[in-house]
C-alpha cells in the first residue's frame, strides 16, 4: 500500500482529488494538537477521518467516533458540506451522508432545517438519500417514533421527480407490481397529465425491455430520452443501439464501455462504430474542464493495454490496430489533468522506486493500479496544476537523485525516468534532511512508498527539526 505524506485539507487544497484517494495519507508528519476543529471537520469530508493516518476501503461511522462535526459550528458545517459535495472532491461520500445526518438531528432547529434543505444538493441519488437515512436512524437524538425517517423519503422523490402523489403511487405500482398492474390501475378519463407523462415513460421502458427489434429500441430510447439502464444486454450488441447511446451517454459511461465496444468488435476501422465515437471523445478533448478525471482514463487506457496481453483469440486488443483510438485516449487522458486545480503551494515530492513498486500487490480498491503508477499519476497532476512549485525526487542507490517532471509528460514518459534510475534504500527522513540542508522551503511533503521503514532518524523528528529550522510552522 502506497503511504503519502501530505497537509491537512482545507479550502484551498484538495486538488488531487480522486488519484490521492486511491492512496494512504499517512499525517502522522503533522502536528495534530495545532489542528483546528473547522480542519478536522474538512478532512473528514475529504477523506472520511478526523484522524492522522488516512487508508482506502469502506469505513464504519457513528457518533462515537466521530466527533468533529459535534465540536464545530453545526451551521457553518452544513455550509462546508454543501460545498465539498458540489465539489466533487471527496473521495468519501459516505462521509457527507454521515456529517449531514447528524447536522439534522441538530437541537438546534435553524441547523436542523438547513441540514434538510441541504439534501437536494448533497444526496443527488437515491443510494446517497438512503446511506443519509440509515446513518440519520443511528446518530443521537432520533426522531420519536421514526416518523420523520418514513416521510423523508418521500419529500425527496416528489422534489426530484416534480410529481404530484398520484404520479409517485403509479411509480410504486409499477415496481411492485409491474407495468400492466399501473396501466390498468391509472389509465382512466380523469387522470393527471403527470401520471398521463409517468406512464407514457413507463411504458416506454417496458417495451425497451422486451423488445428484441433494434429499430423500435433506437426509437424508444429517442423519443423517451432513456438511459443506459435502461437498455437489456442483448440489445447492447446491437450497432444500431450503439450508434444512437454514442452521443447521448455521458462520457464517463461511454469510455466506461470501451471494452465491451471491443469484445463485440465495434472499434475496428470498419465499424461504423467507431467514427462517431471518436468525434465524440474528441469533442470531450476540447471542453474547457472535462467531465473525466486522470484516474478514470488511466484505468480504461490500462484495462485495454491488459486486454492486449490476453491469450491469442478474437478478444485480444491490438493496440497498434486501434491506433486512432489509443491516441484520442492519451490526448483524452492529458485533457483529463484540467480537472486538477492549483494550490499555490511549494510541494516537496520523493518517490520510492524498487522493484516491489512497479510489480508488488496493486493499489488498494484499483486492481489496474500499481503503487508505481499511483505515484506518476500524483507526480503528473502536481507537474500540472504546480509546475514552478514541484521539486521531484527518486530515492536511487546514489542517494536522493532530482528528476524533471513537465506538463508535457505522458504516463508512460515519466515511469519510464522513473525506471532508468538505479533503485536505492528509501529512507522517509532523507527528503526532510535533503531539504534543510539546501535550505529549500515547502508547503507540503509527499513521500511515495508501498514499504514501511525504520531510518536512523524518525521522519516526525526529521520534520519538526525542518520546521523550526526553515521557519515554515504550516508545513505538512
Amino acid at each position: 500500500m502506497t503511504s503519502v505524506h501530505t497537509e491537512p485539507l482545507s479550502h484551498k487544497s484538495s486538488t488531487l482529488g480522486d488519484i490521492k484517494g486511491i492512496v494512504s495519507v499517512d499525517w502522522t508528519m503533522g502536528d495534530r494538537a495545532g489542528i483546528s476543529e473547522h480542519s478536522r471537520l474538512l478532512r473528514f469530508l475529504h477523506i472520511g477521518t478526523e484522524a492522522n493516518c488516512y487508508t482506502p476501503g469502506n469505513k464504519k461511522f457513528s457518533v462515537e467516533n466521530v466527533h468533529c462535526i459535534d465540536t464545530s459550528n453545526q451551521e457553518l458545517a452544513v455550509k462546508e458540506i454543501v460545498r465539498v459535495a458540489k465539489e466533487g472532491l471527496s473521495v468519501c461520500p459516505d462521509a457527507l451522508f454521515f456529517a449531514l445526518a447528524v447536522c439534522s438531528r441538530s437541537q438546534d432547529p435553524k441547523t436542523k432545517d438547513s441540514a434538510y434543505s441541504a439534501l437536494q444538493e448533497v444526496c443527488l441519488t437515491g443510494e446517497g438519500l438512503f446511506s443519509f437515512v440509515h446513518f440519520g436512524k443511528r446518530s443521537a437524538n432520533p426522531p420519536q417514533g421514526g416518523e420523520e425517517v418514513v416521510e423523508l423519503p418521500c419529500n425527496w422523490y416528489k422534489l426530484n421527480l416534480c410529481l404530484v402523489f398520484s404520479a409517485l403511487s403509479a411509480i410504486y405500482k409499477y415496481i411492485t407490481h409491474g407495468y400492466e398492474a399501473a396501466e390498468k390501475e391509472f389509465s382512466v378519463e380523469d387522470v393527471s397529465s403527470d401520471v398521463k407523462e409517468i406512464l407514457a415513460y413507463l411504458k416506454a421502458v417496458h417495451e425497451l425491455k422486451h423488445t428484441t427489434d433494434e429499430q423500435k429500441a433506437v426509437h424508444l430510447i429517442e423519443m423517451h430520452d432513456l438511459s443506459f439502464e435502461h437498455v437489456p444486454t442483448q440489445l447492447l450488441k446491437s450497432e444500431e443501439v450503439w450508434l444512437c447511446l454514442i452521443s447521448r451517454l455521458p462520457v464517463q459511461v461511454l469510455v466506461a464501455q470501451l471494452p465491451r465496444l471491443h469484445r463485440l468488435g465495434f472499434l475496428k476501422q470498419k465499424s461504423p462504430v467507431l467514427k462517431p465515437l471518436l468525434e465524440r471523445l474528441n469533442t470531450e478533448i476540447t471542453l474547457t474542464v472535462n467531465k473525466l478525471n486522470p484516474l478514470q482514463t488511466f484505468i480504461i487506457i490500462r484495462h485495454l493495454e491488459i486486454l492486449q496481453k490476453g491469450p491469442a483469440d478474437k478478444t485480444v486488443f491490438h493496440i497498434h490496430k486501434y491506433f486512432q483510438l489509443n491516441n484520442t485516449l492519451q490526448m483524452l487522458q492529458r485533457s483529463s489533468f484540467k480537472m486538477v486545480r492549483p494550490t499555490n503551494k511549494r510541494y516537496l515530492m520523493a518517490v520510492d522506486i524498487c522493484g516491489s513498486m512497479f510489480h508488488g500487490r496493486k493499489t488498494s480498491g484499483c486492481r489496474y493500479l500499481s503503487s508505481a503508477d499511483a505515484s506518476c499519476l500524483v507526480l503528473m497532476a502536481l507537474a500540472q496544476a504546480e509546475s514552478e512549485k514541484l521539486t521531484a525526487l527518486a530515492f536511487s542507490k546514489d542517494g536522493l537523485e532530482e528528476i524533471e517532471v513537465s506538463k508535457e509528460m505522458s504516463h508512460g514518459e515519466v515511469l519510464k525516468k522513473l525506471r532508468e534510475i538505479p533503485m536505492g534504500t528509501v529512507d522517509q527522513a532523507s527528503p526532510l534532511l535533503w531539504a534543510k540542508e539546501k535550505k529549500k522551503s515547502f508547503d507540503v511533503i509527499l513521500i511515495c512508498t508501498d514499504n514501511q521503514t525504520q531510518p536512523d532518524t524518525h521522519p516526525v523528528d526529521a520534520f519538526k527539526d525542518y520546521r523550526k529550522t526553515m521557519d515554515l510552522p504550516q508545513a505538512r
